[in-house]
């Protein structure tokens, strides 16, 4: 079947190895990809903060690439532009509901490419969003609307319901652009640092400096702990290398050994340790490891696939597509691994926390004498205060609330308590704004079962002393006590 690409002497090329790792699935499946795909990016557009399109104007250009792009001043001016903003936003959540219904997708699908690359330059955004972009740009050729499409009911000729690598590709593009993004950074990690990640346990970077986000104390009990720390980095590395092994390995069962023992523990472990989730990372993770065979199983009426019906793809405008998209999407990541470099958003070697941070070493000191002055080492602590001085602890649900919001899954009540606007406000002598005002006692109406008189907040520092991270206790003249039943005004205890 692969004639034209077989191996020499009888081995398997690279080239045939790839295209035989691409799911075989009919234009169904991938037309169930389509709509899952577009609804994830519609879902993540929607809930964008009302301010993301105006950030560049608000902040000033933050990567080089966009300092470049706005030499005339025609992005700031766009992104300032409130209309601008509302209407972008609109235009683009109607391409994106225009591409799940698969209605003229050879020209929907680029101008939504272009319009998410124009979002991440006037949002500001770095590596944050650079997976789903070039995600996106690598699946500019593929048969979006091949099948239960609005372009289908139009189309003269039907489309084979054969299974075939041509359906299958632009699923595994997408799951490749994630696997390269991980391996980037579990190599950058070992590069970064000589090695040194490992045995001088450099996850502790990302569980120090996060440690206030975190949703629970297990980065601090892990932090403390220098085998613990070792696993740790050891993990985080060569777990993060193994992730593009996913889109290559011909064995479901190694596939989904890889998600459920390293892709999904990873993504739990940072919530949990750090407080992190990317949904434009985490849209990537479930396009690469849902079952698209069994999908396509479940969802069809499979037809043998005739051979010749591979061998069209792989001699058809498809495969010179899927080809270059795979060697520049290979090509990008080990460019920027071995120049050790990125140009946000276009390419990225994701350093995040690539440093060494053995307990009681000098990176360690270095860190916290850059980190501590930031005042970023405390958690908020949240008592609702009852009219008989009885007080329920709120700090984590508050916290929790927060994580859910940074993650654009959830809005919880208990996000209008709104600490670091009171603690800064309280710092500054400044009273609290009217509309942070509101917010809290429309909060504290949601959640509290009992009436309430007063909110009180304070922050629980954590200290690094010799290696080793530890909780504070919180003084009892630190609390800011805030009187719903007077405007909102507080008192320092």
């Amino acid at each position: 079947m692969f004639a034209q690409i077989a191996a020499i002497g009888g081995r398997v090329s690279p080239v045939q190895y790839t295209v035989e790792s691409i799911p075989s699935v009919t234009p169904q499946t991938l037309a169930v990809g389509r709509m899952l795909f577009g609804s994830l990016l519609l879902f993540f557009l929607l809930d964008l903060p009302a301010d993301f399109v105006m950030r560049l104007a608000t902040a000033g250009p933050m990567y080089p690439i966009t300092r470049f792009l706005d030499q005339t001043g025609l992005l700031s001016a766009l992104s300032a532009n409130p209309s601008f903003a509302s209407l972008f936003l609109m235009v683009t959540a109607g391409l994106l509901v225009a591409f799940i219904l698969g209605a003229a997708t050879v020209v929907v699908y680029p101008l939504l490419v272009m319009a998410f690359w124009l979002l991440a330059f006037l949002g500001n955004q770095g590596h944050f969003i650079t997976p789903l972009l070039l995600a996106l740009t690598a699946t500019l050729g593929a048969p979006w609307s091949a099948a239960w499409s609005i372009d289908s009911l139009f189309r003269s000729q039907a489309v084979p319901q054969q299974t075939s690598r041509l359906f299958g590709y632009p699923l595994w593009l997408l799951g490749l652009t994630i696997g390269l993004t991980y391996m980037s950074a579990g190599l950058s990690k070992l590069i970064l640092t000589d090695g040194a990640w490992l045995w001088d346990t450099g996850a502790r970077n990302g569980l120090l400096q996060d440690l206030d986000k975190a949703l629970s104390d297990i980065g601090m009990v892990i932090s403390n702990n220098y085998l613990l720390s070792l696993i740790a980095s050891v993990l985080s590395s060569f777990g993060q290398i193994i992730y593009v092994y996913s889109s290559f390995t011909r064995s479901p069962a190694i596939k989904y050994a890889i998600c459920f023992l390293v892709a999904l523990p990873f993504l739990i472990g940072l919530a949990l340790t750090m407080g992190l989730f990317w949904w434009p990372w985490g849209i990537l993770v479930l396009m690469l490891y849902l079952p698209w065979q069994s999908i396509d199983n479940f969802i069809a009426r499979r037809l043998p696939s005739p051979p010749a019906h591979d061998q069209d793809f792989i001699e058809g405008r498809h495969f010179a597509w899927f080809m270059t998209a795979t060697a520049g999407l290979i090509g990008i990541h080990l460019f920027a691994i071995l120049s050790r470099s990125e140009w946000e958003p276009v390419y990225s070697n994701y350093p995040m926390y690539a440093d060494r941070m053995r307990a009681g070493s000098e990176y360690e000191a270095e860190f916290w004498n850059r980190f501590t002055p930031h005042d970023r080492h405390f958690r908020p602590v949240i008592h609702l205060v009852a009219a008989d001085n009885t007080a329920q602890d709120v700090s984590y649900q508050n916290r929790l609330a927060r994580f859910w919001d940074y993650a654009r899954v959830y809005r919880s009540s208990y996000l209008g308590l709104q600490p670091f606007v009171v603690l800064r406000s309280a710092s500054s002598g400044q009273p609290i704004p009217p509309d942070t005002c509101r917010a809290i006692i429309k909060s504290v109406a949601a959640v509290s079962s009992v009436p309430v008189t007063q909110v009180r907040y304070a922050k629980h520092y954590f200290d690094l002393k010799n290696g080793r991270v530890e909780w504070l206790p919180v003084s009892d003249s630190s609390w800011i006590s805030v009187q719903l039943e007077q405007g909102c005004r507080y008192r320092q205890q």
